[in-house]
């Protein structure tokens, strides 16, 4: 009896803890190991009120946008909501004209405080024209919507019945543009102790990713390879009783993982890099312990950099190999989302002050986005001109071997067709199921655990169909269009065509000995379909109803008049008898002319009052569609919103997109700022045509 009980038992074991024969050397995290081919579920357990509040937040920042602008008192009465604050907002801003309140009662309510809905609403009526729900639109940002879910949860884990229980969690909601999808990823902290040995995991929507396989297939390469890397494996993810789908599952970039890794405790040299955080050529950085905001460690360590001028300099206080690793992968990847001082990336300064480089979030990778051509160099792919460590210090561009290199050896040792098809053949079947369970609609048509938002995103609505070619040879293209006829295209590579032909052109291009995977060097014997996907939202996209429509100058101007705006790489500029592409050095010099001889001498923003006008809208036109074309198409939203909360020194004084104005005061101090960092780059474009700014 006693040999029929422990068999069953041995074999569940063996099944939750089985080796994942990809890795040679696995030094992964404990939670990674025991998870590889099962799929655990995460539990997060919440407060009733935490719980309906997550619900109510997102059901409010629908109903509040102002395309919507649908009543709902919840929204108004929930506990982020401050009265006081909107009723002092809506006076700053003119949306309420405060000296126009005369009556004895509103002026005594005004001055007690503590408003209640109904005397807001009272207010509104007598003293505009406008309905409650316009005015507490999230344009108006009266009532600040936060991102917060829980700071207080419990979780369990349990790994086929093995289950872990966490009595105490903080979760947040994870991403950066993701966050506008349907769905949403989600930032776990541990607050006391580990579960498996990590304190912070990352739960992943993959929602970019319509073969939900690049995210975990690159982290198991970095593994592979040595690198310093994050790991992932995939997750069933609950809130309460409610399933809120397949994810993937990571740790992250945080002083316990340098802990494990290098064996310093509680380091204060850990930084998260990020366009935002400066326009350094080399880095753009802030200390990813929140509590230090003024790091001269960091800026010692820019300051060094500007000073070296060779290698052997570089390499007295760099992990020079580290950084060269990372550009080779970063070529086999095809990876477009991991500028060096713009974004995806860490840096971490050591016990020895030798400074290292790490990257994460590759669900862009491996062929999706940006017009991915596997027929690319390194210098035309990865090389970054403007960045003094490839072209000054490294010459990258005269000593590409320095790179070629390691792109042979992680070939030879993983990414070669032979090593990674079986392993997507394998994940594929495995994750399928789960991934069919989560795209799989409910008899009202909608998907599990997702949020309604504003804006239709494509992404949102891949399918397992999707899933399931894409993960072979066939392409996604995305089309999505700002008006009837004009619209942009991204395309994503069939993930197993892009690791072939990489391979094969890599192997040609720098003659490699690649016989290993000799069968692979031949043409292809697939054929490369496309499978096409549209995307249009009611009103038109974001594009120009959030830009266009906020200024009577654009009535009539076109922004493109071709049928296809191409992608940002792939875009060329005609002007005259010349035609520059995105990536020509000569467009640059070309437009920046053409800038400074329209530009009038009184046009300094934060100063005087910029020009309008034909000349320079076209200027300015010009410059955004070599430039700018791709961040204002996904981020322009996100710009006109949100970005100047970030700085609090800068005022509002009305913010109408819908009737036409957009007005602000801007402090000398805050606006230079801003203006150095990129995101200042983008907001000075709009500023230059729409902004109405002065010096206070």
């Amino acid at each position: 009896m006693k040999i029929k009980f422990l068999i069953p038992l041995i074999l569940s074991i063996g099944q939750i803890f089985a080796k994942d024969d990809f890795f040679t050397n696995d030094d992964r995290a404990e939670i990674f190991q025991k998870t590889d081919f099962v799929v655990p579920k995460i539990t997060v357990n919440f407060s009733e009120e935490d719980y309906k509040n997550f619900f109510l937040k997102y059901q409010c920042e629908y109903d509040m946008h102002p395309r919507n602008a649908i009543r709902n008192d919840d929204c108004y009465k929930a506990p982020w909501v401050d009265l006081d604050y909107a009723l002092s907002k809506a006076f700053r801003n003119n949306i309420i004209n405060k000296n126009s309140i005369t009556d004895s009662n509103d002026l005594n309510i005004i001055k007690k405080g503590n408003i209640t809905l109904t005397n807001f609403e009272n207010l509104v009526k007598k003293y505009t024209d406008l309905q409650l729900e316009n005015v507490l639109t999230t344009t108006n940002g009266l009532i600040k919507i936060p991102d917060q879910i829980a700071d207080e949860a419990s979780m369990t884990f349990d790994i086929n019945g093995d289950v872990h229980n966490v009595d105490r969690i903080k979760i947040s909601v994870g991403g950066k543009y993701t966050k506008s999808f349907e769905k949403l990823g989600f930032n776990i902290k541990i607050k006391k102790g580990k579960l498996l040995g990590r304190k912070q995991l990352r739960l992943r929507s993959e929602a970019v990713d319509p073969s939900f396989l690049r995210e975990k297939l690159a982290y198991d390469i970095c593994n592979e390879l040595g690198l310093p890397s994050l790991s992932a494996n995939f997750v069933e993810v609950y809130f309460n009783k409610k399933f809120m789908g397949f994810y993937v599952m990571r740790d992250a970039f945080k002083s316990q993982w340098i802990e494990d890794l290098f064996g310093e405790s509680g380091t204060k040299t850990l930084y998260t890099c990020d366009r935002n955080y400066g326009n350094n050529k080399f880095f753009n950085c802030i200390n990813d312990d929140e509590d230090i905001t003024d790091d001269a460690t960091f800026k010692a360590f820019q300051d060094k950099l500007e000073q070296t001028k060779t290698k052997s300099e570089l390499e007295q206080f760099f992990n020079v190999p580290l950084f060269l690793k990372w550009q080779a992968l970063k070529y086999l990847f095809g990876s477009w989302d991991h500028i060096t001082n713009a974004h995806n990336s860490y840096v971490y300064r050591d016990v020895r002050n030798k400074w290292h480089v790490f990257l994460y979030d590759f669900d862009s990778d491996l062929g999706a986005y940006k017009n991915p051509k596997t027929n690319r160099t390194f210098e035309k792919e990865i090389f970054d001109n403007n960045n003094p460590l490839f072209k000054d210090i490294l010459k990258l561009h005269e000593n590409e071997n320095l790179v070629s290199e390691y792109i042979e050896q992680f070939m030879k040792k993983v990414f070669n067709p032979k090593k990674l098809i079986p392993r997507i053949d394998k994940l594929k079947k495995f994750i399928g199921p789960y991934v069919k369970n989560d795209r799989k609609r409910d008899e009202d048509g909608n998907l599990q655990g997702r949020i309604k938002r504003v804006n239709i995103k494509v992404e949102d609505y891949f399918t397992y169909d999707d899933f399931d070619k894409n993960s072979e040879f066939t392409n996604v293209q995305l089309r999505k269009y700002q008006s009837d006829k004009v619209f942009t295209d991204d395309y994503i590579y069939g993930l197993k065509s892009w690791i072939i032909e990489r391979f094969e052109f890599a192997c040609r291009k720098y003659k490699f000995d690649c016989s290993y995977a000799s069968e692979y060097l031949s043409t292809p014997d697939y054929n490369h379909e496309t499978v096409l996907l549209e995307e249009t939202n009611d009103e038109t996209d974001s594009f120009r109803n959030s830009l266009f429509r906020l200024n009577p100058l654009f009535d009539n101007f076109s922004f493109y008049t071709q049928e296809e705006i191409p992608s940002s790489n792939s875009f060329e500029l005609n002007e005259g008898n010349q035609s520059f592409n995105r990536d020509d050095s000569k467009a640059n010099s070309f437009l920046n002319e053409k800038v400074k001889r329209g530009r009038k001498k009184d046009s300094a923003i934060g100063n005087k009052r910029p020009a309008h006008g034909k000349l320079a809208r076209d200027n300015i036109k010009r410059k955004i569609q070599v430039h700018y074309l791709n961040f204002l198409r996904n981020f322009v939203n996100q710009i006109l919103y949100d970005i100047l909360d970030q700085y609090k020194d800068m005022k509002y004084n009305q913010f109408y997109p819908l009737n036409h104005s957009f007005t602000k005061d801007i402090t000398k101090k805050s606006f230079d700022k801003l203006k150095k960092t990129t995101i200042g780059k983008y907001l000075k474009i709009i500023l230059v045509l729409n902004l109405k700014c002065k010096k206070i």
